[in-house]
């Protein structure tokens, strides 16, 4: 599995997309998916300037493939107010999926994580669970179904 719970942060404290991917990277980083915090954090970036990764439904899968990247991983983060992700779109997000695939496996991983991740946000009830969850317990529970 790439997401566990050491990578999941419920009522994160930022209030911005920056500061939000900086926060879910440094767990990421914390431990152990990442050789370097910036050069991630970069990675990222450069995927947001090409395309929003809003997705609609309160979601925002933000990812990078990097040399950076030790182990694919995936963590997640919940903000308890909206947060606006991109000023050109205005989609708000509360449910943040942070990706991490080495830059080696950046084809065939890359795609299974986030279509197994697509697919499981296309039902209501899932979405609602991972809005609802009272904890990271709870949430890695939710999560199962898109483990890799």
């Amino acid at each position: 599995m790439v997401i566990s719970e050491s990578l999941v942060a419920l009522d994160l404290k930022s209030k911005d997309k920056l500061d939000i991917i900086k926060e879910l990277g440094h767990l990421a980083y914390s431990s152990g998916k990442i050789k370097s915090i910036d050069k991630y954090i970069d990675s990222v970036l450069k995927r947001e300037e090409e395309f929003s990764t809003a997705i609609g439904y309160s979601i925002a899968i933000p990812h990078g493939k990097s040399d950076q990247v030790v182990e694919p991983f995936i963590v997640f983060g919940r903000v308890s107010e909206q947060v606006e992700w991109d000023k050109d779109d205005d989609k708000e997000v509360k449910l943040i999926f942070l990706i991490g695939v080495p830059l080696a496996q950046s084809g065939d991983v890359h795609l299974k994580i986030l279509a197994n991740i697509s697919r499981e946000l296309m039902d209501e009830e899932f979405r609602k669970e991972l809005m609802d969850a009272p904890g990271v317990k709870e949430v890695c529970s939710t999560l199962k179904a898109i483990a890799l």
